[in-house]
C-alpha cells in the first residue's frame, strides 16, 4: 500500500509540474497546492522510503521557469 501511495504522489507531482510548465495561468494555483500538500507528500514518500526523492522533486518543481 505504501508503494501505491508513493506512486500516486509521484504521478501527481509529475502532473502538476507538467501543468506548471505548459500553463502559466495555473502556476500560482498549482504552486499554492504543492505548498499545502507538501507535508502530506513528505509523509507518503517517507513511509515508502522515498523522503529524499520528494525533496529532489520539490526542488526541481520550484526551479521550473513559468515563462
Amino acid at each position: 500500500i505504501n508503494n501505491q501511495w508513493a506512486g500516486w504522489a509521484q504521478k501527481l507531482v509529475e502532473d502538476i509540474s507538467m501543468a506548471m510548465q505548459t500553463n502559466k495561468s495555473c502556476a500560482n494555483t498549482f504552486e499554492f497546492s504543492v505548498k499545502q500538500c507538501h507535508d502530506l507528500f513528505k509523509q507518503l514518500y517517507e513511509q515508502a522510503g522515498l523522503g529524499t526523492q520528494l525533496e529532489l522533486d520539490v526542488q526541481k518543481a520550484e526551479q521550473m521557469p513559468f515563462e
